[in-house]
């Protein structure tokens, strides 16, 4: 069987199909979609029925779960929120239950699973995103092959006999006796623009030769349609999977028309990379707006105030803070304060970081939510954050 494993399509089909399109010249006989079919992007309903139409195996995303109503988009930032309501406005009553009634987690042929963020909780929709995370993951899954999306940035975490796990960038390989993997696929809809090029990237994986292929395909940013909006009442464009084209057609490799392809229907970019990225249910609504920043090169950028993340726990042991600062800022003051549901102050530390800050703190009795602050060392100072991802871990 070779699959092609995608993820993060983001209700942009136009992306999806050149990815579907160059899948099956490329041999795949099967597709599996690690989730987030829909968010943010116009053509929500045309990406749910491509999918549909390919009988593709398909796992829940937070975008998803939020857009069938299965759970609260509480988390959400302004922009993430509106769209799922134009997404639950766009699709059909069956769509929606579609959605709603996604697995979790999928299984594939030569000991792989696949889900949309991580095993530790896929119902919470954790990231990936350190060693330490890919480490609590081999931990609770046995699979020699762990297929992710989520973060949108395509990479692999590698451990072995010695029980060290490591990041690496994404490359083709073959599985070797006694490693096992980690292969974040990256996203179909909304990737990261890399070296001034914007890529969407998948994954061919043939379970037969164990063997795992990355795919880039980049595609102009410069054309976006109505930031996300749909489209008009009464162009809904339900053939969006089948204008023509049937499922035989593209296994034999029959590449949709250009035209079709050359529709890069995605809302501003540069508006999402700064949005930052949030934890079950959506990307986090207190980071600043940045501007005059490349979104190349940093997530949240120059900053002339504190920068603030509210974590909230649920049960979790241990804190990450996960601040990384760009090589151009100066020193920063990162201060974290735990608190209890009502709002008192359990504890606070306060750290001097000068280029990152990850280690792990244990979280006191009762906490609810746990404020994490950001400030230069010295008033006045130029603070530039490359990234600020908290992330939590329930300890054994």
């Amino acid at each position: 069987m070779i699959y092609a494993v995608i993820s993060d399509v983001h209700a942009n089909a136009s992306a999806l199909r050149k990815v579907l399109a160059d899948a099956w010249k490329e041999g795949a006989t099967r597709i599996v979609c690690l989730g987030d079919v829909v968010g943010y992007g116009p053509e929500p309903a045309q990406a749910v029925t491509a999918l549909r139409v390919e009988k593709a195996a398909v796992v829940a995303g937070n975008h998803d779960d939020a857009v069938s109503g299965r759970a609260a988009s509480d988390g959400f930032n302004a922009l993430a929120a509106d769209a799922v309501s134009r997404h639950r406005a766009a699709l059909r009553d069956d769509e929606r239950e579609w959605l709603g009634a996604l697995p979790y987690i999928t299984n594939l042929e030569g000991g792989a699973v696949g889900v949309h963020g991580d095993l530790t909780a896929p119902m919470e929709f954790r990231y990936i995103e350190t060693t330490d995370d890919a480490a609590a993951n081999f931990a609770v899954c046995a699979n020699t092959l762990i297929f992710v999306g989520h973060t949108h940035e395509p990479c692999l975490f590698i451990t072995g006999k010695s029980g060290k796990t490591y990041k690496t960038k994404p490359q083709d390989f073959t599985v070797e006796q006694g490693k096992r993997y980690i292969v974040n696929v990256g996203t179909v809809g909304y990737p990261r623009e890399e070296n001034g090029v914007c890529r969407s990237s998948y994954v061919l994986y043939d379970s037969d030769r164990s063997e795992i292929r990355f795919r880039f395909l980049p595609f102009a940013v410069s054309s976006v349609m109505q930031r996300g909006r749909p489209p008009e009442a009464g162009a809904r464009a339900e053939d969006a999977g089948r204008a023509g084209i049937d499922a035989e057609s593209r296994r034999q490799g029959r590449i949709v028309a250009a035209a079709m392809c050359a529709i890069v229907a995605i809302f501003a970019l540069t508006m999402l990379f700064v949005a930052g990225r949030g934890r079950r249910g959506g990307e986090s609504p207190s980071l600043p707006t940045v501007k005059n920043v490349s979104p190349a090169k940093v997530e949240v950028g120059r900053v002339s105030g504190p920068v603030k993340e509210v974590y909230y726990i649920q049960g979790e042991k241990a804190l990450y803070p996960n601040l990384w600062l760009a090589p151009k800022s100066d020193p920063a003051i990162l201060t974290v304060t735990f608190l209890s549901q009502p709002g008192a102050t359990i504890g606070e530390k306060a750290f001097p970081v000068k280029e990152s800050k990850t280690m792990r703190m244990p979280v006191p009795p009762g906490t609810h939510r746990v404020e994490f602050t950001v400030v230069p060392e010295k008033k006045g100072g130029n603070l530039v954050i490359r990234r600020f991802t908290p992330s939590s871990r329930k300890l054994k």
